[in-house]
């Protein structure tokens, strides 16, 4: 690390006697119980116009920081009790923190019988430390899944071919649900989020610059999943249904309960997704094989279901006024299974007919099952102090065998072989083990530590069967036949300080460790990896508010990305005989060191300008290519080196009162190098990304949007994905009398959004490039209905350590 980060990082660090303005209170019944969550606000004393609003949290209390000097009073409410105001303070600029008396509300004579609340949530939502996704304010990712909103959000791009995600132009992305990290590999994860119900879903966060208590693992950050969970009183919840077509018919549903009840709540929800699609593939390659150039052209007619269903069933259970305790179980399956008719021929570049012929049928049935649970436990201390502790079990199992079939096979030179049938098998079996614990004490001055420990183990065992006809018999594959053992351990420990550097600048530092012990071997016991390393992580961020509509942003953070176990093991997998996906095992961690720095206007319009450093870069489904042979083999592949200079742009517009544009504009100059098999690797690009999204209220509970999105050249390795385009478009109608909403969308309006790539080594005269086709213009019809109280009752007390549950996330 440079001495000007290690400076910045200890400045982030320091604390502070500087003086800090706040008004602290409580808000009690009568009788002397605490009113949770009620509503206190802050306001100008000379005028009553609104400073800063609140929830007043279990114990009753309140707290508004961050204050300028001047004259403020506080008003409490709550639906069923009288408004209360407590006395005129005044503040100034060395009075710090200024405790009001309990502020004690009578019960009203007269209660409303119900006051409905009609807000609308933004698509995007830029902050300070990421950016946020509400999938129920996008009228196009009504019936979608969870990938189909990740594929229209800024900044990230989805390969459905490879089941890759990348984050403002890297791989290295890891995925939370719920604040925890699934560890599944990518490729894995990204199925079943193609199979996950985007109604279920309340938010999705892009985190690029996670702070210490996150793991360190994601270079290009984190996506964070957080699923749909209310807290209103009593029992209420939502489904919704959908039903859809393109060249092939979709349907999908979801459903959440909560019931919240004194002390305990409850909480469920499920979904299930059918998807029946097409795809078309189309790849040529040219590349000398005995010194001759040969052009091998593939065609595949592919035809995929996808049948996922999920479940979570869980409670919060509050064991006295500061201790809370939570437990959830969770359960998914997925079955993917394709059927594709694939042609092969090769022929001499430049002649006329091809020397090699081929027609086969490629059958592939995955199948994973997954049933984990956690449990945590959350306590609050008098003094402000607070401790979690959580342990979480997840198991998973999966099955997939393909087949290779030859249906015909001809060949005008007699020198090659003809092309055998292959069957292949795998069954993975996977327990993930966590143990983490957290701790906060506030320091004074508005300052406050944080710190933890976390225990992660993975064990993994992966057999792979591979046969091929010969003689119309099928025989082993004794030298692609094998099982494969992982376990992988990491430990981690973190620290963290946040506070403010005076009146108008707010700082954060936090230092992990993480130590990683990761073991391969093969059934016989020989150990094919033993590697263990040790890492600092150090984060730093610095808000300064310039005005209260101008403010500054810096962020700097070191991050790791380990090699999945599909990269490390001797993995195989075909799509035909002579292409083959593999894994490598000599793969190294990769290491990545940002800094970004920020201006926002009014918290709504964001600038980022951004630089990242990244070592052994990971990279996948790299094409490689023996000298003299025809075999296109995908390999994991470390780059030596990747730099980007980004530039992002948040902006949000109000055209008329009926339209309204939300635009992101991501920009970025991208380096990487490397020693490549054939060749040394070098390549510098510019990319952009736009994503516009418009929406119009055209009136009578009618609303329409149009969501547009560009993306230009993006390299992924050696290969480089071209330019696409999407437009979505979507009509939701609100109907009367709370009976629900009804959309209807459509994907790619145009059938602009295909996947296409090249790779070419001209020197070497290797020359290959692919076209991957969806079915264009998929319409889906979604009824959305939420059930239970609307209204806002009094509240009961529930005695829950509120700020702390949060803390666990499940």
């Amino acid at each position: 690390m440079s001495s000007v980060t290690q400076l910045f990082a200890l400045l982030c660090l320091a604390s502070t006697a500087y003086a800090q303005q706040a008004i602290t209170g409580s808000v009690r019944a009568t009788d002397g119980r605490p009113l949770a969550y009620a509503n206190v606000l802050l306001l100008h004393a000379n005028d009553s116009s609104l400073a800063k609003g609140a929830v007043v949290n279990d114990n009753g209390s309140y707290a508004f920081e961050q204050l300028s000097p001047g004259r403020y009073l506080v008003a409490a409410r709550m639906v069923g009790y009288q408004i209360r105001y407590s006395s005129i303070v005044t503040l100034s600029a060395t009075t710090g923190t200024h405790r009001l008396e309990p502020l004690v509300a009578t019960a009203a004579e007269k209660q409303l019988n119900e006051v409905t609340i009609t807000a609308r949530k933004p698509i995007f939502e830029q902050q300070i430390d990421k950016l946020v996704i509400n999938p129920s304010a996008m009228i196009s990712a009504a019936g979608g899944t969870v990938l189909d909103v990740l594929e229209r959000s800024p900044g990230v791009r989805v390969d459905r071919q490879n089941a890759g995600i990348t984050l403002s132009g890297r791989q290295g992305v890891m995925v939370m649900i719920n604040g925890k990290l699934s560890r599944l590999p990518l490729e894995t994860l990204a199925q079943m989020l193609g199979g996950m119900n985007a109604d279920n879903v309340e938010k999705i966060e892009l985190i690029t610059s996670p702070p210490a208590k996150y793991d360190a693992e994601g270079n290009a950050g984190l996506i964070n999943i957080v699923l749909k969970r209310r807290q209103d009183e009593g029992t209420n919840g939502g489904f919704s249904l959908m039903g859809g077509y393109g060249k092939y018919e979709k349907a999908g549903g979801s459903l959440n309960v909560n019931h919240n009840q004194g002390r305990v709540n409850l909480f469920a929800n499920a979904s299930y997704n059918y998807d029946n699609r097409w795809f078309d593939f189309l790849a040529n390659r040219i590349q000398p094989v005995l010194d001759e150039l040969w052009h091998n052209e593939q065609y595949s007619d592919r035809y995929t279901k996808l049948v996922n269903g999920d479940f979570r069933v869980g409670a919060d259970i509050s064991l006295t006024r500061r201790t809370t305790l939570l437990a959830q179980v969770q359960g998914l399956t997925n079955r993917f299974v394709a059927t594709s008719y694939n042609s092969s021929s090769t022929r001499l570049l430049n002649a006329g007919n091809p020397f090699t012929e081929s027609s086969l049928l490629w059958l592939s049935d995955s199948r994973w099952h997954n049933l984990g649970g956690s449990i945590g436990l959350a306590h609050e201390f008098a003094g402000g102090q607070s401790f979690t502790v959580d342990a979480d079990y997840q198991h998973y199992t999966n099955s997939g065998p393909n087949s290779l079939e030859v249906g015909q096979f001809y060949s005008s030179r007699p020198e090659i072989t003809p092309v055998q049938s292959v069957n292949t098998t795998k069954q993975t079996s996977i327990d993930f083990w966590v143990l983490k614990a957290d701790y906060a004490q506030p320091l004074g001055r508005g300052w406050k530590l944080e710190t933890g420990v976390k225990l992660n183990r993975s064990d993994i065992d992966n057999a792979l069967g591979v046969e091929k006809k010969i003689d119309g018999h099928f025989i082993i594959d004794s030298a692609m036949t094998n099982t494969a053992i992982f376990y992988e351990n990491i430990g981690a420990v973190y620290g963290s300080v946040s506070g403010k550097l005076g009146a108008k600048t707010d700082v954060q530092g936090g230092l992990r460790a993480e130590a990683t012990h990761t073991n391969i071997r093969n059934l016989a016991g020989q150990k094919l990896l033993d590697r263990r390393y040790l890492n600092l992580f150090p984060s730093a961020s610095l808000a300064h508010k310039l005005s209260p509509q101008h403010t500054l942003n810096l962020t700097y953070s070191r991050r790791i990305t380990r090699p999945g176990y599909t990269d490390l093991t001797p993995n195989f997998f075909l799509t035909d005989p002579n292409t083959y996906y593999v894994g490598n095992i000599n793969l190294k961690p990769a290491f990545t060191s940002s800094i970004r720095a920020g201006y926002q206007y009014k918290s709504r319009y964001f600038v980022w300008l951004g630089y990242s450093r990244e070592r052994n870069t990971i990279f996948r489904h790299q094409p490689v290519i023996r000298p003299g042979r025809p075999e296109l083999i995908h390999m994991v592949q470390n780059f030596d080196q990747v730099d980007v200079f980004s530039a992002e742009l948040t902006l949000p517009l109000t055209l008329t009162d009926w339209w309204s544009v939300q635009n992101n504009v991501l920009a970025f100059i991208r380096t990487a190098q490397t020693q490549f098999d054939v060749a040394p690797f070098y390549q510098r690009n510019l990319i952009w990304n736009v994503n516009s999204v418009h929406s119009f209220r055209l009136g009578n509970q009618l609303t329409a949007e149009v969501s547009v999105l560009y993306r230009s050249l993006l390299p992924a390795g050696v290969m480089n994905l071209r330019s696409m385009t999407n437009v979505v478009v979507g009509i939701q109608k609100v109907l009367p009398n709370n009976r629900g909403r009804l959309s209807l969308t459509v994907n790619d309006l145009f059938w602009t959004n295909q996947l296409k790539w090249y790779v070419a080594f001209p020197e070497q005269q290797i020359d290959f490039e692919a076209t991957l086709r969806d079915a264009p213009r998929i319409v889906k019809v979604t009824y959305t209905r939420s059930f239970g109280s609307k209204s806002i009752k009094a509240t009961r007390d529930r005695r829950a350590a509120d700020d702390e549950k949060k803390r666990i996330s499940f």
